[in-house]
C-alpha cells in the first residue's frame, strides 16, 4: 500500500496550510437548519435534467478487494492514475462568505452537487472555483437540511467537465473509492487533492469511508474506481474511519426539488430558527436520527437515538410537531428539552440558533 499512499502524498495531502478561510471552513462551523424538508421555492424555469446514472461495478483486474502482491498494488495505482485527471477537473471549491467547501460538476451547463451545510440557504450567491483556479459566480439552488444535500448553478453557461452519477447497485463494503476536494479550503496553485480509501459501510442514508478528509473537503465527491460519483462528503470524523458521506442515491431521489431555482414566493418567509438535528416520528415524541456537529443541539448534549418528548414545556407530537415548536422560537431563546435516553428521563437546555442567510 506504500505506493498508493505515496501517490496521495504526491498529489497534495500533507502539504496543506490552513489560512483564514480554512479556519472558518464550513466543515468546522456547521450550522444546519432544523428539519428534514427541502428548502426550495417556486422555480421560474424547469428543474435541471438528471445526468446519466450508470452502474457501479468493480473494474476488470480488481476483483480481489485485498491486494496480495506488488502487482495488485500496481493495478490499483494504475487504475487510480487512469481517472485522476478527470475527477480533478470535475471537482470544485465553493466559497460562501469566509467559509469554504467543495463540490462536483455533474452537467456540462455547470450544475454542481455539494453538501447542504456548505451552502445552507437556497438562492444565496456563492463563488465556484474550478480546478484550474478560475473563480466563477454561482447561486445555490435547493437544499435538503435533513439529508445534507445541496445543489449550486454556475452562472456562466459552460461547457464544463462533468462526472457521471453511480446507481450504487454494484457497490459493497470494502470496495475501493477515491475522495477529492480542497482540504483546508482552496489554495492558489494547488489542484483538488486526491485520496484513496475503502467503503467501510453502507448505512441507508449514509456511506462511511476511511478516505482521510479535512475541513474544506465538505461537499466534495467520493468516486468509485470508474470515476463515477457515489457520494458527497458530509461529516468529517475525529478518526479516519468515521467520515460520513451522503449517498448519491439521495440526490437522485430528490433531484427535481434540489435543482429548482430558489425564488421565494411573494410574501413568503422562512423561520430563521434552527436546532441542528434530523429525526423521525415516534409514538412518544420525536426520535433524533442525526445531530449536526457544533450545532445548538450538539452543544446542548443531544445524541443520536434520543427521544424528545417535550420542548419548552410543550408535548412533542412527532418530528413535524417538533419542527413547528422550534420555528415558533427566536434565535437566542433558551429552551428546556425533555428526552428519554436508554429509557431514562433527562432534561437538557438548548439555545436556539439562527440559520445563515445571504
Amino acid at each position: 500500500m506504500i505506493q498508493s499512499l505515496n501517490f496521495c502524498l504526491r498529489n497534495g495531502l500533507g502539504r496543506d496550510r490552513l489560512g483564514r478561510r480554512a479556519r472558518t471552513s464550513v466543515a468546522t462551523c456547521v450550522m444546519v437548519s432544523m428539519g428534514a424538508g427541502i428548502l426550495a421555492y417556486a422555480a421560474p424555469r424547469p428543474a435541471r435534467v438528471l445526468p446519466p446514472v450508470v452502474h457501479s461495478e468493480r473494474p476488470d483486474g480488481l476483483v480481489e478487494l485485498n491486494p496480495h502482491s506488488v502487482a495488485d498494488l500496481r493495478a490499483i495505482e494504475a487504475r487510480l492514475a487512469s481517472i485522476v485527471d478527470r475527477v480533478r477537473q470535475c471537482t470544485v471549491g465553493i466559497i460562501v462568505g469566509d467559509a469554504q467547501g467543495s463540490g462536483v460538476i455533474v452537467s456540462e451547463n455547470g450544475l454542481v452537487l455539494t453538501a447542504g451545510h456548505v451552502v445552507m440557504t437556497p438562492g444565496r450567491k456563492v463563488t465556484v472555483v474550478l480546478s484550474d483556479g478560475k473563480h466563477l459566480e454561482a447561486r445555490a439552488l435547493g437544499v435538503n437540511a435533513g439529508s445534507d444535500c445541496g445543489a449550486v448553478q454556475i452562472a456562466e453557461g459552460g461547457p464544463f467537465p462533468a462526472c457521471k452519477l453511480s446507481d450504487m447497485k454494484g457497490l459493497h463494503s470494502g470496495d475501493w473509492c477515491v475522495a477529492t476536494g480542497h482540504p483546508g479550503g482552496y489554495q492558489e496553485g494547488r489542484t483538488p487533492v486526491v485520496r484513496l480509501g475503502r467503503v467501510v459501510e453502507l448505512m441507508g442514508g449514509m456511506l462511511q469511508s476511511d478516505c482521510p478528509l479535512l475541513g474544506g473537503d465538505s461537499g466534495g465527491p467520493l468516486f468509485d474506481l470508474n470515476g463515477n460519483v457515489i457520494a458527497i462528503h458530509s461529516r468529517i470524523g475525529a478518526r479516519m474511519t468515521l467520515n460520513l458521506h451522503v449517498p448519491i442515491a439521495l440526490f437522485v431521489r430528490d433531484w427535481d426539488r434540489l435543482t429548482t431555482v430558489a425564488v421565494p414566493r411573494s410574501g413568503e418567509s422562512e423561520s430563521p430558527s434552527m436546532l441542528g438535528i434530523d429525526g423521525q416520528d415516534d409514538a412518544k415524541g420525536a426520535r433524533v436520527t442525526l445531530v449536526f456537529p457544533r450545532s445548538p443541539a450538539d452543544r446542548a448534549g443531544l445524541e443520536t437515538g434520543d427521544l424528545i418528548t417535550a420542548f419548552g414545556g410543550q408535548t412533542v407530537v412527532g418530528f413535524t410537531g417538533l419542527q413547528k415548536l422550534i420555528s415558533a422560537r427566536r434565535p437566542g431563546d433558551v429552551v428546556e428539552i425533555r428526552i428519554l435516553r436508554d429509557k431514562t428521563a433527562q432534561q437538557l437546555r438548548a439555545t436556539i440558533g439562527a440559520r445563515a442567510r445571504e
